[in-house]
């Protein structure tokens, strides 16, 4: 009578004993970690945009303080076609390339936004079908590849993935089967990219920093040059408006810094989040306060 009891109690707790337990799978942290990247990939967004148009800014300072300067070089010569040539020059200007560059980082930062999105999708009571999520990880991966390669970076940091084959191997078992074990795997399989990844971010961010710095030196060097010609209220206001911008922009970097620097420990910690959750806390908590105030910095910068 009693080996009939346990195998009863066995059956009330179903198949799910053997595959994964009676426990359910806690998807906070997942959700988290997946707005966190999302919020970063916004905050990204948002200092490139005024990279860019404090670069543009910067060469447009640049042209006016320029004795030597002539109009037709700034004047686009349309050619046939759909051709055209900027000015008479054999280059363009440098804020091409930053705008360039700000696409390309917008695709790779969805990409891993989308990765983050994936595995909260895994941690859901319904996951997507094994199709699905081999399509989806397949895409984002393709985007990312393509993103890479607009990149001005060594070629040794464009060769990686944002989900590895390990990874989506893993997972597709983790969505068959519903084996907590299998989850695990999945996402340590995938440390090492999230760690590359996490690496690009934050020599980027130096990049872009340096930007900034140089559009707001320009462009103080003309407001400077206009006050001491005419001391009127406006240029003070012109300076104060610049000046709060940048340091909002500093403040973003810096938080970007803070998540780009958290993701791979945070990932590292979903992994023990599979079975252990309340584990699972320090890494994502910094990663998710940073996420939340990019996203006030963000609104701010393009207010």
């Amino acid at each position: 009578m009693k080996k009939t009891n346990q195998l009863v109690s066995i059956s009330g707790c179903g198949l799910a004993l053997i595959l994964i337990g009676c426990s359910s799978l806690d998807p906070q942290p997942f959700k988290q970690f997946a707005v966190s990247a999302k919020s970063a990939q916004f905050g990204f967004n948002a200092v490139m945009r005024l990279n860019y148009d404090w670069s543009r800014n910067g060469y447009a300072a640049a042209f006016v303080t320029d004795k030597k300067a002539k109009l037709s070089q700034i004047i686009v010569r349309p050619e046939q076609g759909y051709a055209w040539k900027w000015g008479n020059q054999a280059g363009l200007p440098h804020y091409f390339s930053v705008r360039e560059t700000g696409v390309a980082l917008a695709g790779l930062n969805d990409a891993f936004s989308k990765y983050a999105a994936l595995l909260a999708g895994l941690a859901d009571a319904s996951p997507v079908n094994q199709k699905t999520f081999v399509q989806m990880a397949e895409n984002l991966n393709q985007n990312a590849s393509e993103a890479l390669e607009t990149l001005d970076i060594p070629a040794a940091s464009k060769k990686f993935t944002i989900v590895s084959a390990a990874a989506i191997d893993a997972a597709r078992w983790y969505i068959e089967n519903r084996r907590k074990s299998y989850l695990v795997k999945a996402i340590r399989n995938n440390q090492r990219n999230v760690e590359k990844y996490s690496n690009l971010g934050n020599s980027l961010l130096a990049a872009i920093r340096n930007g900034i710095k140089a559009g707001y030196g320009k462009q103080m060097e003309v407001l400077k040059g206009r006050w001491q010609k005419n001391q009127d209220i406006e240029i003070v206001k012109q300076i104060l408006e610049l000046n709060e911008k940048y340091v909002k922009a500093m403040q973003t970097l810096q938080e970007l810094e803070k998540a780009y620097t958290a993701l791979p420990r945070a990932n590292a910690e979903l992994a023990v989040a599979v079975k252990e959750p309340e584990l699972a806390k320090k890494s994502i908590k910094q990663l998710y306060t940073a996420a939340l105030r990019i996203q006030q910095l963000y609104a701010e910068l393009g207010k």
